[in-house]
């Protein structure tokens, strides 16, 4: 039940950091205190898995590394969002938990773009959309016209005309 409760109050810090930056920090120890109570029982049953909790984590870095001015932290929250999210994606694929699957896909794809890495973000992308589709999630739209944007990025189309080459 504790460890329920600090996932929660985790959530609403992480929420409440776009205006609060401070209470990153605090969000990211709730969640580590319930990874390490999940990781700790692997017979308990808990309504969070550990590769969830461990983007929920991962999440409290991507979200405050885009309120972050010093360019060195702010890569250092990138980079921290990256290993957690990545560290989750085989875990959530063997617990067919397609719904957190896709946000990590997509979360992964927004940190890789921020990272100037946007061939690498088309493809979790691609497979957050692909998942979406799949599963009929709701923010499928919304997922195709950032995926559609990165793509157009990386290969603008070229204007047609009549001019002379």
């Amino acid at each position: 039940r504790q460890n329920q409760l600090r996932y929660r109050y985790g959530i609403i810090l992480n929420a409440l950091g776009a205006q609060r930056p401070d209470l990153y920090p605090l969000a990211r120890s709730q969640f580590q205190a319930v990874l390490t109570y999940v990781a700790s029982s692997p017979g308990l049953p808990f309504e969070h898995s550990a590769a969830r909790v461990r983007s929920a984590i991962a999440h409290t870095y991507h979200q405050q590394s885009a309120l972050e001015n010093n360019p060195n932290k702010r890569a250092a929250m990138l980079r921290n969002a990256y290993q957690l999210y990545a560290s989750a994606i085989d875990q959530l694929r063997e617990e067919e938990d397609w719904q957190n699957l896709a946000i990590t896909s997509f979360n992964i794809g927004q940190v890789c773009e921020w990272q100037g890495n946007l061939e690498e973000a088309i493809q979790w992308l691609e497979q957050a959309v692909a998942l979406d589709r799949r599963h009929g999630f709701p923010d499928l739209a919304e997922d195709q016209a950032y995926l559609t944007a990165l793509r157009d990025l990386v290969n603008p189309e070229q204007p047609v005309g009549n001019t002379a080459i």
